[in-house]
């Protein structure tokens, strides 16, 4: 069953470190938000 007030978002968050951002959402929660630094980088 799905409902509107569970869910999980991803981001990549730019800049000199790259980040992933997540935040994951309950019913019975706050949403809680996690950065994690990329093993990685750009390049231009």
């Amino acid at each position: 069953m799905v409902h509107q007030d569970q869910y999980i978002k991803n981001y990549l968050v730019i800049g000199d470190i790259l980040k992933a951002r997540v935040v994951v959402k309950t019913r019975s929660s706050k949403p809680v938000i996690k950065e994690y630094d990329l093993p990685f980088q750009l390049e231009a």
